[in-house]
């Protein structure tokens, strides 16, 4: 089930992207989805950003902590913020080479209060939703930041092949999707 989708949860192309603050590529993949946001029209996909934090500290599957907690503080964060986390992920990713948890709290506090942040990134729910996409990228085979999927199907996060599968509506029968490997449904996790 999705997670606070921008665009309509019944549009035939759902985008959902897997992403650690700190990576210069997924930066680069945000502006993609904002520049398909402005070209196409609104109903025509939705976007999901889930969380791949490259930190051991808050992800299982990274054997290094950089011990500074940003990465797990930004993912938690951009959970946190809710209806405005494309926004408020823009301003971290446009700030990502300066970030501290101090800055996280600070270019947080447009969107949300600091005590309901504060609250709402100690919470079990949000460590299951973080946990939740960790276990979700696995299941892809995570080799790296940004892991993008098109109705559960790793795509390349380019942008001229995602707006040619917006525009084909995701057709299975169309030659720009039938090339993508075959969908890896999610586990219900427990």
């Amino acid at each position: 089930p999705a997670r606070d989708l921008v665009g309509p949860g019944t549009a035939a192309v759902r985008i959902t992207g897997f992403s650690d603050i700190l990576c210069g590529h997924c930066a680069d993949f945000h502006e993609t989805v904002k520049l398909l946001r402005k070209k196409l029209p609104g109903e025509s996909f939705a976007y999901e950003a889930r969380q791949f934090p490259l930190d051991g500290d808050c992800n299982p599957a990274v054997e290094v902590s950089a011990g500074d907690g940003v990465r797990c503080l930004a993912a938690r964060a951009i959970i946190c913020v809710e209806k405005d986390w494309l926004p408020f992920a823009g301003v971290l990713f446009e700030n990502r080479r300066w970030l501290t948890t101090k800055g996280i709290y600070d270019l947080a506090s447009p969107f949300i209060a600091r005590e309901r942040l504060e609250g709402c990134v100690s919470s079990p729910e949000t460590e299951a939703k973080l946990q939740d996409d960790i276990a979700w990228a696995l299941q892809h085979d995570i080799q790296g930041t940004p892991l993008v999927l098109v109705n559960g199907r790793e795509v390349p996060p380019s942008l001229q092949f995602l707006f040619a599968i917006v525009l084909a509506e995701a057709d299975p029968e169309h030659p720009a999707f039938t090339v993508l490997p075959p969908p890896q449904p999610q586990a219900r996790l427990r």
